[in-house]
C-alpha cells in the first residue's frame, strides 16, 4: 500500500509541468536568428568622386595624333536607391555624372601635313605652325543597374565589389584648337634678311563631340564602415567605361576626330542612409 501511493505521489510530480503547460495553451516557438542588425530592407545612396589617371587617346581620321593628352581629373557624383536582402547581397538603381576633360599643347602643328592660312594683319612671304594649343570636355550622364556583394560582417566593416550595366547619355561638350603662326614677309630681295619683318598671329578653330546613347559598364570594389544601423560610409573604387565620342563636323584642320576609349578611374566617398530599420 505504501509503495503504491508513493509510486502515484512521484508521477504527479513528473506530470506537474506538462499539465502547466498544457494548462497555458503556449506553443513552442524557435527565435530566428539574424546576421546582423544592419543591411535588411531599403536605403538610399549618394558619392561624390575625383579621377584618377585616364588613359585614352585623340584621333584623326584614325591616326593617333595626341596619344597621352593631359587629363584634368574628373569630378563625379552619384545618388542610387537600393535593397540590401541581407549581410552579402544589395542592389540598387544609380544615376551618375561624370565630367571629362583634355588638354595637350606642342611644338608646331598636331598634323604631319599643316597648311599654313593666309595672315589677317599683314601680308607674308611665308610662315609656319609653331605651337598648337587643344582643349576640349564632355560630359556623361548614366543610369545603371548596380549589384554588390560582399563576405559578411567583420564588426563595423564590411568588404564589397560591385558589376554595373546601363545606359549613358554622352552630352558632347567643344574642342578647341589654337595654332601660332610665325610669318616673314620680306620686304626686298630675298638674299637680304636685314628688311625682313617677323610677326604672329594664331588662329582658333572649334568643333563639339557629338551627343548621344549608349550601353556602358562599371565595376567596383570598396569597404563599408557602419557607423550606426541607420547610415554606413563608403569608400571605394569604381572603373567606368563608355567608349568613343567623335566629333560632329569638320570645321577644324582634324577631320574626323575623335576622343577614344573614354573611360574613368574613380576614388569615391559615400554615404548610405536607411530610412526604415
Amino acid at each position: 500500500m505504501r509503495g503504491t501511493m508513493a509510486l502515484a505521489a512521484l508521477a504527479s510530480v513528473a506530470m506537474a509541468p506538462l499539465a502547466h503547460a498544457a494548462d497555458l495553451g503556449a506553443p513552442v516557438v524557435f527565435q530566428e536568428v539574424e546576421t546582423s542588425g544592419i543591411g535588411n530592407g531599403w536605403y538610399l545612396r549618394g558619392e561624390i568622386g575625383a579621377g584618377l589617371a585616364t588613359e585614352l587617346g585623340v584621333t584623326s581620321n584614325g591616326a593617333e595624333f595626341l596619344p597621352h593628352p593631359n587629363y584634368p581629373s574628373p569630378i563625379s557624383a552619384s545618388f542610387a536607391v537600393g535593397y540590401e536582402f541581407n549581410d552579402f547581397v544589395r542592389f540598387d538603381l544609380g544615376f551618375d555624372y561624370i565630367r571629362y576633360s583634355f588638354s595637350e599643347e606642342a611644338n608646331g602643328c598636331l598634323m604631319a601635313a599643316c597648311p599654313v592660312p593666309l595672315p589677317q594683319s599683314q601680308p607674308a612671304t611665308s610662315g609656319q605652325a609653331i605651337n598648337t594649343e587643344m582643349d576640349g570636355n564632355a560630359q556623361a550622364y548614366t543610369v545603371s543597374a548596380n549589384a554588390f556583394l560582399s563576405p559578411g560582417r567583420y564588426g563595423s566593416f564590411s568588404p564589397f565589389i560591385g558589376f554595373g550595366a546601363g545606359l549613358t547619355y554622352v552630352a558632347g561638350g567643344n574642342v578647341t584648337a589654337t595654332t601660332t603662326y610665325q610669318y616673314v614677309h620680306d620686304q626686298g630681295t630675298p638674299a637680304d634678311a636685314t628688311d625682313d619683318v617677323q610677326f604672329q598671329e594664331s588662329f582658333r578653330s572649334f568643333d563639339h563631340f557629338e551627343s548621344d546613347w549608349r550601353v556602358t559598364w562599371s565595376a567596383m570594389a570598396g569597404m563599408e564602415y557602419a557607423a550606426t544601423p541607420e547610415l554606413s560610409v563608403d569608400v571605394l573604387y569604381r572603373y567606368e567605361y563608355i567608349g568613343d565620342i567623335a566629333v560632329e563636323d569638320t570645321t577644324s584642320p582634324l577631320p574626323n576626330m575623335e576622343m577614344r576609349g573614354m573611360n574613368s578611374h574613380q576614388l569615391r566617398l559615400g554615404l548610405r542612409y536607411r530610412p526604415i530599420q
